[in-house]
């Protein structure tokens, strides 16, 4: 990385196709890493659905080196950094990336722009997303991050899935309900909000087989649409 660190990443390459899955995972000051079992099934899931699959564990994970940071602006732009390089040397031919953040991955993911990659089509899925913890775990900058989430939203090329359980262990449902419906206010692309019905923050038992089954539906319909879009 320009940085000077590295990370370490895990890449599951598809032929010739031109879709590209990256995914990020959970806090890393709380033990989160790349291997985590709802990311490594959606991998598993996304890769069988013809994807290309990245994961990487960022700063100080891992075998990467560096320090996490406290605000997440450091996984901000090693993201984008680290996107713009594996397409460049590895997927020349893709035309649309699709980030999967899980927890605080899903905070990270948010701020990255759609029009970061030229041509290519930029689609986010938000699993988990922290909401009543987002202020502490990026250093009291909550207010950054709502307002990329709705800037990214009011840009009408968007396609946004937020999905998460109804028994969340760190964020109501009340609380989740407030702000989907105020994000759909800016929303000028296309907002999928999903509630998954017992489902918690961390998909056990049955519910991570759904949550693979929503996700890659979803990915799915979205390259169903990019695909009519551009025949247009």
């Amino acid at each position: 990385m320009s940085a000077g660190h590295d990370l370490e990443t895990y890449l599951l390459p598809s032929g010739q196709s031109k879709q590209l899955a990256v995914l990020l995972h959970p806090w890393s000051w709380l033990g989160g890493n790349c291997r985590d079992p709802v990311l490594h099934e959606l991998a598993d899931s996304l890769h069988e659905a013809g994807f290309h699959v990245l994961r990487f564990n960022s700063r100080g994970v891992g075998q990467s080196t560096g320090r996490a940071s406290f605000n997440g602006q450091a996984e901000v732009d090693d993201l984008l950094e680290l996107v713009q390089h594996t397409i460049q040397q590895a997927f020349s031919d893709v035309r649309r990336l699709v980030l999967i953040g899980y927890s605080h991955g899903s905070m990270i993911c948010s701020r990255f722009p759609l029009n970061a990659l030229g041509q290519v089509q930029v689609h986010h899925v938000l699993l988990s997303y922290p909401l009543a913890y987002r202020g502490v775990l990026t250093l009291f900058s909550a207010g950054t991050y709502q307002k990329a989430l709705t800037t990214l939203l009011a840009e009408p090329g968007s396609r946004v899935l937020i999905i998460h359980g109804d028994r969340d262990d760190f964020t109501s449902t009340s609380k989740y309900n407030s702000w989907t419906e105020d994000l759909k206010t800016h929303a000028k692309g296309s907002l999928m909000v999903e509630v998954v019905n017992g489902a918690t923050h961390f998909w056990v038992g049955q519910y991570r087989a759904k949550l693979r089954s929503a996700v890659v539906e979803w990915v799915v319909s979205a390259d169903d649409t990019t695909h009519v879009a551009q025949q247009e």
